[in-house]
Parts: structure tokens; C-alpha cells; sequence
């Protein structure tokens, strides 16, 4: 039985599995773990990042812009649907999708591009009533065969936008798209400041559910049966001046 009072490890990454190629990095205030008071919005963002040939004229945003899709509302679906009667109400804060040289900011990718699509939205139970401001309208899926949205907002470096979000979940492949691969590196990160004593196992219990949501997000929504995981690796650990507990689940899918 591992220990989990203290930072460590257990399992083992052989040669053949290819670490960071294909996975999530996902960050989470501990704020989204509990049930959300009224009158507060709150902010997920999901951005997907698939490797493309360098120079090529991609046009298939809409299938990176529904992924992202399909990984809010299925976190969305994992929230209480009203509280004291108030329907959850959510919206479109903001979304781009874009491609670029970046293979220097993702080694993995290799001597690629990377396309991606990048979705915030806010989310609140309204008190007693109150306003549903309105969010961004959908693009259409003639809009999707180009660069678009909020590309104005964008970085040079072309990552997102510098925002305060509350949980973020990015996924990435940067596999050849002609080659699926079932190795995926997770990346799981609560921030809380670190106390003596702290128990990792619920943080890895976390981690591992994640990896099991991840599994079986389809390109509409989370499918119902149970995924097939075989995890090789765990690791645990705080990064103690981002106030941040971190654990690594490798696993194969």
C-alpha cells in the first residue's frame, strides 16, 4: 500500500510509453470540489491542441471547437442542476480557435504545427431571479474552417489569453494523426496552500477519477460505460510556491 502522507510514487514507466505525446494538464480552485453558492460566477476553460503538418491550410476547428465542447458540458453534467431552485445558468465568456508554429512551446509536437481551440465559459445560480447575462453566440460551421473568434485577445506566444480561471482542462495529442496511441501522461493540479500532515490519496483518487472522465469523453458527450484504464505510473507531490498539489497518473486507455 503506497504511502500518501508523505510526496511519492508507485508503478513504473517503461521505454516503449510515450510521455507528454498524448494527455491532459488540468488545474482545479478548490471553490469547484463543493457544492456553488449563489450569486457567484465561475469559470472553466477547455482548450484542445492537436499537432497539424507545418504550412497546412487547416480547416477542421469545428471538431476541436466540439471536443472542447464536450469536455465543459461534460463537467457541467457533474454539477448539482439547481440550488435553493435556482437553475444553473452558463455562457460563452470567450473562444478562438487558431493554429501556429508553436512546436518550440510544445517539444512534443516535433517539427509541427498545432491547431487548437480554446472555450471559457462562466457559470452561476443567479440569486432569487436575478440576471442571466447573455454569452457569445456559437460559431457557425462555416466559421470553423478558418481562424476565428477572439483571435484579437491572444498572446504572441498564441497560448490563451491571460485569465483567471477557476477550473482549466486542456487536452492534447501530438501523435501523428494518422497513428492513435493509447499512452496518455495526466496532469492533475489542486491549488490549496500545503499543510503538515496532508494526506494525498483523495488528490489521487481525484486524479485517477479524472482520468477515467477523460476516457470516456466521445466528441458529443462522456460515454456511460466504465473505461478500460491500465494505469503504469502514479506520482504525488505539492509545488509549494504555486500553492499547488500535482499528481501524474500514466495510463494506457
Amino acid at each position: 500500500m503506497p504511502d500518501f502522507s508523505q510526496p511519492g510514487d508507485d508503478g513504473a514507466i517503461l521505454d516503449d510509453f510515450a510521455v507528454w505525446r498524448r494527455g491532459v494538464t488540468y488545474t482545479v480552485r478548490r471553490e469547484m470540489l463543493s457544492p456553488l453558492p449563489c450569486g457567484q460566477e465561475y469559470r472553466i476553460n477547455a482548450t484542445v491542441r492537436r499537432r497539424i503538418a507545418k504550412g497546412e491550410a487547416f480547416t477542421a476547428y469545428g471538431d476541436l471547437y466540439q471536443r472542447s465542447t464536450a469536455i465543459l458540458n461534460g463537467r457541467i453534467a457533474q454539477l448539482t442542476s439547481s440550488v435553493d431552485g435556482e437553475p444553473l445558468h452558463t455562457r460563452v465568456l470567450w473562444h478562438a480557435w487558431w493554429s501556429g508554429a508553436v512546436a518550440d512551446k510544445y517539444p512534443a509536437a516535433g517539427d509541427y504545427s498545432v491547431a487548437c481551440a480554446s472555450v471559457t465559459i462562466g457559470l452561476v445560480y443567479p440569486n432569487d431571479g436575478g440576471p442571466r447575462p447573455k454569452g457569445n453566440d456559437a460559431p457557425e460551421a462555416s466559421e470553423l474552417m478558418a481562424p476565428g473568434g477572439a483571435l484579437a485577445a491572444l498572446l504572441p506566444s498564441q497560448n490563451v489569453p491571460v485569465q483567471r480561471f477557476d477550473e482549466a482542462y486542456i487536452d492534447f495529442d501530438f501523435n501523428d494523426p494518422s497513428a492513435a496511441s493509447a499512452d496518455i501522461t495526466l496532469s492533475y493540479g489542486e491549488y490549496m496552500s500545503p499543510i503538515p500532515g496532508l494526506n494525498f490519496e483523495p488528490f489521487v483518487q481525484r486524479a485517477e477519477n479524472l482520468a477515467k472522465f477523460h476516457c470516456r469523453l466521445s466528441k458529443g458527450r462522456p460515454h456511460p460505460t466504465k473505461p478500460a484504464l491500465e494505469i503504469v505510473r502514479r506520482e504525488w507531490f505539492c509545488i509549494t510556491d504555486s500553492n499547488l498539489v500535482v499528481v501524474m497518473v500514466y495510463f494506457r486507455a
